[in-house]
């Protein structure tokens, strides 16, 4: 689809490594939040999992690869560089991009996902575009705007002139469990240059298929009773799985 072919610039064990960091925040640190904290409500757990990425992202990190954070104003979020290859990753719901597309209106700087394909994606530009989209930011917003805008999300990390491009892991959940992955080249307009499906690197969780709750994972429900218990907690959790899962 142009002189970019992601498919050939993204490596296989970095693909395993990032859907693995969506799928552990998705599944394990939102069981083990539930766990431990027990909440009435889980208003704030949508968000909650974009902060479950990026820890893992540090967790995980493999040894070829480096990353810096980056913020606007307090909200902060993760770049995942590949030197060799010349990538810079950033994360993002599916969703998430077309919020951004379609609520700019009343921004007084640009988002920094239209600031980073601006800049390092500024040659490339998608066969499908979305007039409306491109008209309001080549109006609102110059070149000199965005330019001082990445050297303030980057500094010294990553400069615009070193030939790095952009890609955008975007992600789709379905009843709380991860359904897509793509990684997405996009051009200045975030309209869809070049892409590739990361769908097999997805586990799929098999205990969903049969709800069974280990007695030894809750070893503080009493003895006495211990089938009423049972069925109180377990009632419970589901309540709050349900509640959650179409959040996530």
């Amino acid at each position: 689809m142009g002189e970019l072919l992601i498919s050939d610039k993204i490596p296989e064990n970095f693909c395993r490594y990032i859907v693995n960091c969506i799928n552990v925040a998705l599944k394990d640190d939102y069981k083990r939040y539930m766990q431990e904290f027990h909440p009435d409500t889980t208003n704030g757990v949508p968000k909650c999992v974009h902060d479950w990425i990026n820890s893992n992202l540090v967790k995980y990190l493999p040894p070829e690869y480096r990353m810096f954070k980056f913020n606007r104003y307090s909200w902060k979020s993760n770049m995942v560089v590949d030197d060799k290859n010349k990538i810079a990753y950033t994360i993002m719901r599916q969703t998430g991009l077309k919020r951004v597309k379609n609520k700019n209106k009343n921004r007084t700087s640009p988002h920094y996902l239209q600031t980073f394909v601006t800049i390092l994606n500024a040659e490339f530009e998608a066969r499908y575009k979305q007039l409306a989209f491109t008209e309001f930011y080549t109006e609102i917003y110059d070149q000199d705007t965005f330019l001082n805008d990445f050297n303030s999300l980057c500094g010294e990390n990553l400069k615009a002139a070193q030939g790095y491009r952009h890609c955008l892991i975007a992600f789709h959940t379905q009843a709380g469990q991860l359904s897509d992955v793509k990684a997405w080249v996009l051009d200045k307009d975030l309209d869809v240059y070049d892409e590739m499906c990361l769908n097999d690197y997805i586990k799929p969780d098999y205990s969903k298929l049969t709800e069974v709750v280990s007695l030894t994972e809750h070893s503080e429900l009493p003895q006495a009773n211990s089938n009423e218990g049972l069925l109180k907690f377990t009632d419970k959790s589901l309540v709050k799985l349900k509640q959650t899962s179409k959040e996530l």
